[in-house]
């Protein structure tokens, strides 16, 4: 599954890469990749900024396990990523996170140069 920004041709830019987001009620078998990043914009244009793959397993009625991957390709200069969203289980069912934040997860992966900010955090 991808989600990938187009390539730049002539004086424009790279596409940003798109969102991933995958809510399993039960165990999560998915074996295949999950791309999500932006491309290399003409020699003129800027490249895209990254996509982002999230993803949260129910574990058990009342657990959940979640994974936020973001993946920079090794662009520069290198595009923020900036998460805004909230968690649509969190939303559908009237829930409050541990912490009361907007979103969260369990694991945080950042791959090649990627930027992620959160309204008051950047993490590089």
């Amino acid at each position: 599954m991808s989600v990938v920004g187009g390539q730049g041709h002539g004086i424009g830019g790279g596409g940003a890469g798109g969102r991933i987001a995958i809510h399993t009620n039960t165990a999560n078998e998915y074996k295949g990749a999950l791309l999500a990043f932006g491309q290399t914009g003409s020699s003129s244009g800027d490249g895209g900024g990254p996509g982002t793959v999230f993803v949260e397993d129910r574990l058990s009625e009342f657990e959940y396990q979640s994974r936020l991957y973001l993946d920079g390709k090794n662009l520069l200069p290198a595009k923020p990523v900036v998460i805004w969203e909230k968690n649509p289980r969190v939303l559908a069912s009237n829930e409050t996170l541990d912490n009361n934040a907007d979103v969260s997860f369990d694991h945080l992966m950042l791959n090649k140069k990627v930027k992620f900010y959160t309204k008051s955090l950047m993490v590089t």
